[in-house]
């Protein structure tokens, strides 16, 4: 458990905080300090726990206003501990921080250590340095701590900047943070501000006037093994291990067996974490709550995995399909359960979908229609309320085993209304034709709202075929059968966007958190992570990891174990990040952004380092691509409709797009710019410059890649 703080008002102009009792045996059994706060709450400092000489402890400071939605990073860096300090102050402006004691040591080791502005050590105190004389007969050990700042009180003074420290027999430590020095210490006048004695650092305690089980304690902490404190050793065991490890990855990477290497190497990676070089924080602090990578800056913050403290993901994943109001939720669930499969010809099926006089006459599809209107009917009400996804569930209690069986019926059901609205067009019933099709849109909409990729991309899918169906009918119908003024403002209304790809990234990279969360555990011996055999046995299998061309489940345990979970997430969310800051680019720039994020997943070699981030991460930029499309189709169809219902009112299409000012239909959402548009007599081109960006003149590609996408005329069917 944390350590426990009681926060007092002292005659000081700031803060005090007294540092309550705690039985050095409770001390010992409690977790390392993860995180601690500013008295003012404007600044956290995020303490990742190190793992003695291997690695050390890193921290980072966050800066979080009221005015802000997310914490801002100040700076990250090592700590000189080799687990944790046991408390951490930080000054209300954050520019200095103040730490006390060593995690199950006290202060035997880094008693009290000053960081500056940008997290730079300004000085570490020895305990000799801030105890002497009669105070060591305050001091207690338990095993290898050293109990000196229980019950002190511990506060920061502003003018001139000082520490200071009130121990609890009523001794005094002012510590200059500017010089970084001792200008009062116990048992001696406070020296004045600029005096000689203030620039003199103080002199250790001599060590005949300590009791000799505490001076062994601090000389241990003094020559900790490998070296200095702060620095990994440099030994030739450790060479030796490394090169183990070494062996042992090639060796699996080639399927070489050589006899006893396998269970040396498991030994040796259960013991090392990756390489401090290779790991830094990508997570953000918002609203007290740490999250992963850059995910709050899309409105999506999740909550950061910890194996020692697992996020149940599968309920935050549930949490996100909830809506304010009433939900549109029973009614597709009650669609789903009244549709009724086709299970006729495919042929007559798709001849029907385009309008084929004698295919929507025939009793076959009658008759299916008929056996749907329950179900289509409970579809069309749906579109009147907030859908922001179905309830999940999961096959394996996981997020990846997310099942999700009502996206087919829905597809079915968007087609049922678009052959509907084919048998209403032929009828004449032209302006209930248009509301199928409206239909359609709106639970596109509503689909592309669900939390998953493969929702977003079916919501895009039902739309881009309400867009298709509607703009060629406007093509087939004189215009005077249309009432374009009306169906434009009911446009506006039915035909919303979907989810933004960049929130869309967000659930994608939750799934992999889940995984990576549940491959490791927490080890309370060792205090640090460990891969989870039952995790790797579960996700080895489910993503055909170790079949035949795999590492093998043990050597897959050596790599993830070699990597470490910090590490692990840190890849993550370093590459969804790239991936969530260029699908929020313009999407010139993001094309390339996308490239170079992408990149290093597609090197052969990355497979070989990281076997379940290769297994797991999409190519995505096709899907930013994808929903690019169907964004540049949803603006071209509300503005063509627009165009028609401008030339119903006033006789004649405009010369130019800038009658409708700045709306957001104007934009070309592949260039952030115009659609192109151009009077053609009596008749108008439009259209997108495409993938390319590059204006060819309206010669369409229906891929959106290369030359441009045509919305009028209408282009010929392929």
């Amino acid at each position: 458990m944390e350590a426990r703080r009681v926060i007092v008002r002292a005659s000081l102009p700031v803060a005090v905080v007294l540092i309550a009792s705690v039985a050095v045996a409770e001390v010992r059994d409690q977790r390392p300090l993860r995180e601690a706060r500013s008295e003012n709450g404007h600044y956290c400092l995020r303490i990742d726990a190190g793992r003695g000489e291997y690695r050390r402890c890193h921290a980072t400071l966050f800066e979080h206003t009221s005015e802000q939605q997310r914490g801002r990073r100040v700076w990250r860096e090592k700590l000189v501990n080799e687990v944790a300090p046991c408390h951490a102050l930080i000054r209300n402006d954050g520019r200095f921080i103040v730490t006390l004691d060593e995690f199950r040591r006290g202060g035997a080791a880094h008693a009290v250590v000053i960081y500056g502005e940008r997290g730079q050590l300004l000085r570490e105190f020895d305990l000799r340095e801030l105890l002497h004389g009669d105070d060591w007969k305050h001091v207690t050990v338990e095993r290898r701590a050293i109990e000196w700042s229980a019950d002190a009180g511990l506060a920061f003074v502003d003018a001139p900047p000082q520490f200071v420290i009130k121990l609890k027999w009523n001794r005094e430590i002012r510590i200059d943070l500017e010089q970084a020095q001792i200008v009062g210490r116990v048992g001696r006048p406070a020296a004045e501000p600029g005096s000689d004695a203030a620039s003199r650092p103080a002199a250790n305690e001599p060590d005949d006037a300590i009791p000799p089980e505490i001076l062994a304690l601090l000389t241990e902490a003094a020559s900790p093994p490998g070296g200095a404190t702060g620095s990994a050793p440099e030994s030739t065991e450790q060479g030796v291990k490394q090169a183990v490890l070494e062996l042992y990855r090639l060796a699996t990477l080639a399927g070489i067996e050589i006899e006893g290497l396998e269970g040396a190497a498991t030994a040796i990676a259960a013991t090392l974490p990756p390489d401090d070089a290779n790991h830094s924080s990508v997570d953000v602090l918002v609203d007290g709550v740490v999250t992963a990578g850059n995910s709050a800056t899309t409105g999506v913050p999740i909550p950061a995995p910890d194996p020692a403290n697992p996020v149940d993901y599968v309920a935050w994943m549930r949490e996100q399909t909830l809506t304010d109001g009433p939900s549109a939720v029973p009614y597709y669930q009650a669609a789903m359960d009244s549709v009724v499969k086709w299970e006729g010809d495919d042929d007559l099926f798709s001849a029907a979908m385009g309008g084929d006089p004698d295919a929507l006459a025939s009793p076959e599809i009658i008759e299916w229609l008929a056996a749907n209107q329950d179900a289509l009917n409970q579809f069309r009400a749906a579109t009147d309320f907030e859908f922001r996804g179905m309830p999940m569930e999961t096959a394996d209690g996981t997020v990846i085993g997310f099942l999700l069986p009502h996206l087919s019926n829905v597809r079915l059901l968007a087609k049922a209304a678009v052959i509907e609205a084919r048998q209403l067009e032929a009828a004449g019933d032209i302006d209930a034709a248009m509301d199928r099709y409206l239909d359609v849109a709106a639970a596109g909409a509503h689909a592309g709202q669900g939390p998953m990729l493969i929702e977003n991309l079916v919501g895009i899918s039902m739309q881009t075929l309400a867009s298709d169906q509607a703009l060629d009918s406007f093509a087939r119908l004189d215009d005077d059968d249309v009432d374009y003024v009306g169906l434009a403002e009911a446009m506006i209304d039915s035909y919303r966007p979907t989810r933004p790809i960049e929130e869309t990234f967000q659930f994608e990279r939750v799934m992999i958190l889940d995984v990576i969360q549940r491959s490791y555990e927490w080890n309370p011996e060792s205090e640090s992570y460990r891969v989870s055999e039952e995790g790797l046995k579960q996700f080895s299998n489910a993503l055909a990891i170790t079949g035949a061309n795999g590492p093998g489940e043990l050597g897959l345990g050596f790599v993830l174990g070699n990597i470490g979970f910090e590490s692990m997430n840190e890849q993550l969310n370093t590459h969804y990040d790239a991936l969530t800051d260029a699908a929020r680019m313009p999407y010139q720039q993001g094309r390339q952004a996308f490239r170079d994020a992408e990149a290093p997943i597609r090197d052969p070699s990355f497979g070989l380092r990281n076997p379940l981030l290769s297994a797991l991460l999409p190519s995505l930029s096709r899907a930013t691509h994808l929903t690019t499309k169907s964004e540049s189709n949803r603006r071209a169809t509300l503005l063509v409709t627009h165009l028609k219902a401008y030339r119903q009112q006033y006789g004649t299409y405009p010369d130019s797009l800038n009658v409708f000012g700045d709306a957001e239909m104007v934009i070309d959402p592949f260039t952030d710019e115009s659609f192109a548009y151009h009077r053609d007599g009596d008749d108008f081109m439009l259209y997108s410059l495409s993938g390319n960006g590059v204006d060819d003149g309206g010669v369409h590609d229906r891929r959106g890649d290369t030359n441009d996408l045509l919305y009028w005329p209408r282009p010929p069917k392929n």
